[in-house]
């Protein structure tokens, strides 16, 4: 996940359904996962998964608009960005049930035009479905083998990223490289990556970073979200 840089938000979550509680045990309310752009909600009863949500923006969109304010600028003309405000709304929504995994994503876009000073910002949609194999779920983001703590110097450290318990490995030498953090609960989060970054000390290099803003291993989904939504690019 390259080039993406993270930026956090607040989210609300609806509680609408109460888990059954064992004696003496007060009921949960379980979360129930918002549906992504594009799906509408369906009649069928909602299924137990694992529901995950980042937003984000892309270094080479945010780039692009800013070289083009900036060249313009210099030429006394300023640039028109209709959607800038776009820039920082892509969103990534992740559904995992027992059985399969739904992958949904807006993603921030540019058009622009140097000689009209002109750009505009847009979000395109894309979504997959899969089967939960060991293969799709790595590439969903699942890590087949966690990075060791120890080798060669390496650093970890645990603690809660996007709600859930973690470990995060610092895979550089503490000048350059880069960190990865993922999900060490025993649920259908478990070995899910949350989030990471690469560093340069001296700034030679890109910084970015990504993660979830919220991971919830044990909501409701509506399973309009594992059907092919009309109209969306797979």
């Amino acid at each position: 996940m390259t080039g993406i840089c993270k930026t956090a938000r607040a989210l609300s979550v609806s509680l609408v359904v109460f888990a059954t509680p064992g004696p003496g045990v007060t009921a949960v309310p379980l979360p129930e996962a918002p549906l992504p752009s594009g799906v509408s909600p369906s009649n069928d009863e909602k299924v137990p998964g694992l529901y995950a949500e980042s937003s984000y923006g892309l270094i080479a969109v945010i780039a692009e608009v800013e070289r083009l304010e900036e060249d313009c600028a210099a030429r006394g003309t300023p640039a028109r960005i209709d959607g800038r405000e776009l820039l920082w709304k892509g969103q990534r929504r992740l559904y995992r049930s027992r059985s399969t995994i739904a992958d949904h994503d807006e993603r921030p876009t540019v058009t622009s035009d140097k000689a009209s000073c002109k750009a505009r910002v847009t979000l395109v949609r894309s979504f997959k479905v899969m089967p939960a194999t060991g293969e799709n779920l790595e590439r969903a983001g699942w890590s087949g083998e966690r990075p060791s703590c120890g080798y060669r110097n390496r650093k970890c450290r645990e603690g809660i990223f996007a709600q859930v318990k973690a470990r995060c490995v610092d895979l550089g030498d503490g000048l350059v490289g880069s960190t990865t953090c993922y999900s060490i609960q025993d649920d259908l989060s478990r070995d899910l990556q949350l989030g990471g970054s690469n560093y340069t000390d001296d700034g030679s290099g890109p910084d970015n970073s990504w993660g979830f803003d919220l991971v919830l291993p044990n909501a409701l989904i509506d399973p309009a979200v594992f059907r092919d939504a009309a109209g969306l690019p797979k």
